[in-house]
């Protein structure tokens, strides 16, 4: 995907920018202990009382937003990883129709028509029960009836 996506010719157009559940939650935990760090550095270089009692507070939210965030991630991890799951399927499937409306129906038939009925089983609706796949002398697959088993 990131090969077509850096090729402006192709013409495709889907954004990238899906993270997973656990990469969320650690730029999450980044951004805290960022926080945290600016915190203590404030806190250090302070000498007014008043200033410091209000970092310290602000330090303990920080800590508390930590544990937090923690549990969140941790009881909503199975929800997440199927909305990122279901969120990425719709880019591919989006990349999919936008690739194959870029290709044109000729190379998508190319493609389909140089499988393996057994592969091309796979892209294809399912056939009906008295339907078999072969090809044709021109090297199309398509549907006949099975012979009758008596």
């Amino acid at each position: 995907m990131s090969s077509l996506q850096r090729n402006p010719s192709v013409g495709l157009t889907v954004d990238p920018a899906i993270s997973t559940p656990r990469a969320e939650y650690e730029a999450d935990v980044a951004e805290l202990q960022a926080s945290l760090q600016e915190l203590w550095t404030r806190a250090y270089a302070t000498t007014d009382l008043r200033e410091r009692a209000g970092i310290q507070n602000a330090v303990g939210v920080c800590h508390v937003d930590l544990h937090l965030l923690e549990s969140r991630y941790k009881s909503n991890l199975e929800i997440e990883t199927r909305k990122y799951e279901e969120r990425t399927e719709a880019v591919i499937q989006e990349l999919c129709d936008q690739l194959v409306a870029e290709l044109g129906p000729s190379h998508i038939r190319g493609t389909l028509r140089a499988l393996d009925p057994e592969e091309l089983s796979c892209y294809v609706p399912k056939v009906t029960s008295d339907k078999i796949i072969t090809r044709n002398e021109r090297g199309y697959y398509h549907q006949v009836p099975t012979p009758p088993w008596d």
